[in-house]
Order: structure tokens, then C-alpha cells, then sequence
């Protein structure tokens, strides 16, 4: 017969994801986005929008060129000339609706699919990460990842992304149409560039930090918000409501006084930038008068004077316009670096045995198991029983791969656990917790859980050898009552469990303690449901109750992480030590 050890200790530290961070987080979320020609569809149609009013700004120049010369010009000369410059404008002002038009119908068409695929991409992660991860994560915290972080992603993808190419397009036709009108007016102009970098950079390092603080701060609000929602029967019954808000109220003060800060910057900055831009425009105006009344000899006309002035100010506003993205750059790019912290598409996918087989477990666990030992035989019931913090849970948690920080092994049928995915090792083991878990959905629905495809026959089956049926059927729509977690007793809502994991047909069922909060009528019905399968599976059962354990073939007796005693219930009787001590201090 193949034989397994498992051995076990937990490790003084724990693994972390660590996710290097570039500051170019927010380029990694573009994989998640499937309708990429689509997305650029969408940049370049904006792009073209934002020339074209470049190139009515020029035909405006023309246009007033013309009307200042018009008195040296023939007349039919100079009509054609404006009637020519007119058409272009209407041409350029018809191609900017269309592109317009097309660049948001594309928009819409990938936004709604973007956010959703991301989603669907951090849930699916989420969902299969192991159980000490949540042990360490908020919840509000994740909320926040699948709600804020991805909306924010989306937004700078879907709305910020596209409107800063278009600024893009702004400023670089700006550009070339000032350099093209007057390169030595241009050139003045440029010379201004260096400060106004400073300012932006200056400014971008402190936002940065303030932003990535307003962040924490926020999700800290969030996660205290979480805490005291879900446990609000206990804050309720020792009074503390307002002393909840009063520590709620502190934590939002903190995101207010970041923001703040954070807001008198970016004022500073934007008011900066726009006076520079101002007395640009104000220098333009001077010097371009200047040139033509004093300098006739650079040709400029005061359409070029238009021209220059206009494609400057729309330049300076592309800019403007890019820049003020940044902010929300910086904070897209904090939220993303969050959500590739969680998905990790790396994933085992070994089946193990179809007939595993669990012999010579050894383990040592920090505080909770030393040099455990246990072996399980084929289709024999186990029971684990101890006092509380004796390690009885873990060794299920282990056994389950929930944690993978201990020394030594645990293996099934001569290999290691950590060889297998976790989607193997709970396909083939099935779990009843203590508190029972019911799903708002039918009966029927809340049984195939486990095992979605199971038919009917295997449903009813199930609930048969779980001491169901009887109860299901005296309920008005029998298994296609719709039930919540809330609408059945604790002995119905277990027996619904057990019949779970007996659907699901793995040949391992665990039981961590679940006739703990039964009463003795319920109890006595789950202990025949556990009864119905003895021999037929290998049933690991841990029980604080020993009623529940008196019919296993091996009990298994912990203190302090290690078995003191091993034996069925009449041995460990005779033995007249620490579960006979057990079993007297319950019959008190």
C-alpha cells in the first residue's frame, strides 16, 4: 500500500508579494485590455480632432492676411482668396465633428469591457490565492481594489488617455505651426520652456508623495468603515458607537488634511504656469507688432501675427492640458501597482492520485504543533481532540495547504503537497466548517456548490446520507426553496453542508468542529450523517464535543501541538489519561 508523511512548521516569517515598482505600473494594465486595436482606434481619431483646429487657425491667418491686403488686390482675386480659406475651415470643422463623433463611439464601445475584463482578471486571482493571504488582507482593502483602483485605471485608459493625446496632438501642431509661421518669434517663446519644466517638476515630486499618502489614508478609512460595519453587534453591545465614529471621523480628517495640502500645491502650480502663460501671450503680441511695423523685413503680416498668437495659445493649452493629467497619472499608477500586488497568473495544475492515501504524518509547527504524527488509513474516520489552542485546526489548515510555511513535508501517496495546485488538493479534499455556510440560492443549488454538474439523483443521494432529505422535504418548495444564510436552523444549515461535501465525491472529508454549536438533537443527526460514510471515505473529523468521536477507528489526543495519546474511545478509557480526563470534565 503507498504510504504519505506529512511534516509540518510554520515559519517565524511570512512570504510577502513584493511587486517592483517602475513608476510606469499603469503601461501593465494595457495587457488586461483585449480590444487594443479598438483602444487605438480610438487615440488616433482623437488625435486627428485635435489638429484640426490648428489648421483653422492658420486658414484664419490667411484669411486675415487677405483682408489686410485687400485693397492692393483685385477684387475677384481677393474674393476667391477668402471664399477658398472659408471651404478649408468648413472641411477642417466637418472632419473634426466626424473624428469627434468616431473617437467617443469607440470609447464607449471598449470602456464598459475594459474595466470589466480587469475586474474579472483580479477576482480570478483573488479567488484562488491561499488562506493565510486573507488572513493578512482587509477586507475593505480588496473592495477597494476591484471597486476604486480598476475605476480609476479606467478612467485614465478610457477618459484621461485619450483626452491627453489629443493636448498631445494641440501642442505638437501648435508647435509646427509657429515654427512654420516665424521660427525666430518661435524660438523667444521656447526659451520660456525651461522654467516652466522646473515648476512642473518641483511640484510633480511633492503631489507624488501626497498623493500616494491620500491613498493610505483612504484606504485605512475604508477598512475601519468595514471593520465596524460587519461587527457592529459587538460594538453595539459594549456601547462604543461613538467612540467608532469619533475614530471613523479621526481617519477621514487625515485624508481631508492630505488633500488639502495636496490641493494648495497643485493651486500653487496651475497659478504659476497660467501667469507664465499669460505674460507669454503678452511678450507674443509686443514682439509680433514690433516685426511688423519696425522689422518689414521678415515679412510677417498680420495674419502671420494671428496665427503665431492663436497656435502659441492652443500650444500652451495642450501642454497645460497633458500636465494637469499627471495628477491623475500618479494616482492611476498607485493603483495599479495595488492590483498587480494580487494577480499572479502563475498556477500549479497537477491532479493528485485518484486514491490518496494519508500514512506517517510528521509535523512541527511553530506555537501551534511539535513533531505532530499521525497516520490515516484509507476510508478510516480520524478524530483529532484536544483542548483549545492544542493545534487541532491546524493540522487541518496544513493538511489542506491553506498555509505553506512550515519545515518538513506533508505528501499524499508519497508526494508532497506543495507539488500539487491548491484546485487539485480541493478537488479531493471536501470540507465541513463550523460555522455553516449557506448561500443565498435553493437548496438544490446550495448542495452542488461543490459539484455543479451533479444530477438530481446524486443531490437527493447526498442529502440522504447527510440527514437532510426528511427536513428539505417538509419545506414548502422541497429542494428549490430559496434559502439564506439567516432562514434555517444551525443543525439544518450543517446538514446542508455535510451533504455538500459529500457531493462533491472526493475521497477526503474533513470535519473542523462542526457539532460545536448544535444542540444535542442536532448533533445526534450529524453524527449519523458522519456514520452514513464511514468506511466508504477517509474522514478526518476534529471535535471539541467527544459524543462526536466515540465511534472513530483511531482518536488522536493533542496538548500543547503534540499527541499525548492515541487509540479508539475504550483504549484511551483504560489508559486513564488525558481524554479520560476530557470525557469526565464533560460530563460534569
Amino acid at each position: 500500500m503507498p504510504e504519505s508523511a506529512v511534516l509540518f512548521k510554520t515559519q517565524g516569517s511570512q512570504d510577502q508579494e513584493v511587486v517592483v515598482t517602475t513608476g510606469l505600473e499603469i503601461f501593465s494594465m494595457l495587457k488586461f485590455f483585449k480590444r487594443k486595436i479598438t483602444l487605438i482606434l480610438t487615440f488616433i481619431f482623437a488625435c486627428i480632432s485635435g489638429i484640426c483646429p490648428l489648421i483653422m487657425v492658420k486658414l484664419i491667418g490667411g484669411v486675415t492676411t487677405d483682408l489686410s491686403l485687400g485693397e492692393s488686390q483685385e477684387e475677384g482675386d481677393f474674393m476667391k482668396s477668402i471664399i477658398k480659406n472659408i471651404i478649408r475651415m468648413a472641411i477642417a470643422d466637418a472632419v473634426m465633428l466626424v473624428t469627434n463623433l468616431i473617437s467617443q463611439c469607440l470609447k464607449s464601445f471598449c470602456t464598459p469591457q475594459f474595466a470589466h475584463d480587469l475586474r474579472s482578471e483580479i477576482y480570478g486571482n483573488l479567488i484562488v490565492k491561499p488562506i493565510e493571504y486573507f488572513d493578512n488582507a482587509q477586507t475593505g482593502t480588496l473592495i477597494a481594489r476591484l471597486s476604486e483602483d480598476v475605476t480609476l485605471i479606467k478612467e485614465i485608459y478610457c477618459d484621461k488617455a485619450i483626452e491627453a493625446s489629443k493636448n498631445c496632438a494641440f501642442a505638437l501642431a501648435g508647435v509646427i505651426i509657429a515654427f512654420t509661421t516665424s521660427w525666430l518669434v518661435s524660438l523667444i517663446c521656447v526659451a520660456t520652456l525651461p522654467l516652466i519644466i522646473t515648476i512642473f517638476m518641483l511640484t510633480e515630486k511633492c503631489v507624488g508623495h501626497m498623493w500616494h499618502m491620500y491613498n493610505d489614508k483612504s484606504t485605512y478609512a475604508m477598512d475601519k468603515a468595514e471593520e465596524v460595519i460587519t461587527q457592529f453587534r459587538t460594538v453595539k453591545s459594549f456601547d462604543n458607537e461613538l467612540d467608532e465614529y469619533e475614530k471613523y471621523a479621526e481617519s477621514l480628517d487625515g485624508v481631508d488634511s492630505v488633500y488639502t495640502k495636496s490641493a494648495s500645491i497643485q493651486g500653487f502650480e496651475y497659478g504659476i504656469l497660467t501667469f507664465i502663460e499669460n505674460g507669454l501671450i503678452i511678450m507674443l503680441f509686443y514682439i509680433m507688432c514690433y516685426f511688423i511695423i519696425k522689422k518689414p523685413k521678415y515679412g510677417l503680416q498680420p495674419g502671420d501675427c494671428i496665427t503665431l498668437i492663436i497656435s502659441v495659445l492652443i500650444a500652451a493649452m495642450g501642454f497645460a492640458g497633458m500636465f494637469s493629467s499627471s495628477d491623475d497619472f500618479r494616482r492611476a499608477n498607485i493603483s495599479s501597482r495595488k492590483v498587480l500586488s494580487i494577480i499572479n497568473p502563475e498556477v500549479k495544475d497537477n491532479e493528485v492520485p485518484s486514491k490518496p492515501e494519508i500514512k506517517d504524518v510528521t509535523g512541527k509547527v511553530q506555537h501551534a504543533l511539535n513533531n505532530f504524527n499521525m497516520t490515516v488509513e484509507p476510508g478510516q474516520t480520524v478524530a483529532i481532540v484536544g483542548e483549545s489552542g492544542s493545534g487541532k485546526s491546524t493540522v487541518l489548515h496544513l493538511l489542506q495547504r491553506f498555509y505553506d510555511g512550515y519545515e518538513g513535508e506533508i505528501t499524499i501517496d508519497g508526494r508532497n503537497v506543495k507539488d500539487f495546485s491548491d484546485k487539485s488538493i480541493c478537488s479531493n479534499i471536501a470540507s465541513v466548517p463550523q460555522t455553516p455556510v449557506i448561500f443565498s440560492m435553493s437548496i438544490e443549488d446550495n448542495i452542488k456548490y461543490s459539484h455543479p454538474s451533479a444530477s438530481n439523483d446524486e443531490v437527493v443521494s447526498a442529502a440522504n446520507s447527510g440527514n437532510a432529505h426528511d427536513f428539505i422535504n417538509n419545506i414548502s418548495q422541497s429542494y428549490n426553496s430559496e434559502v439564506s444564510q439567516n432562514s434555517l436552523s444551525g443543525g439544518q444549515k450543517q446538514r446542508i453542508c455535510i451533504s455538500r461535501a459529500i457531493v462533491a465525491n472526493t475521497p477526503i472529508i474533513i470535519l473542523d468542529e462542526a457539532t460545536a454549536s448544535l444542540d444535542t438533537e442536532s448533533e445526534s443527526l450529524v453524527q449519523k450523517s458522519i456514520e452514513n460514510f464511514h468506511g466508504q471515505k477517509t474522514v478526518i473529523v476534529v471535535a471539541h464535543r467527544l459524543s462526536t468521536v466515540k465511534s472513530a477507528d483511531i482518536i488522536y489526543v493533542m496538548k500543547e501541538g503534540r499527541v499525548v495519546e492515541k487509540g479508539n474511545h475504550e483504549q484511551l478509557l483504560s489508559l486513564n489519561g488525558v481524554y479520560s480526563d476530557l470525557v469526565k470534565y464533560q460530563l460534569q
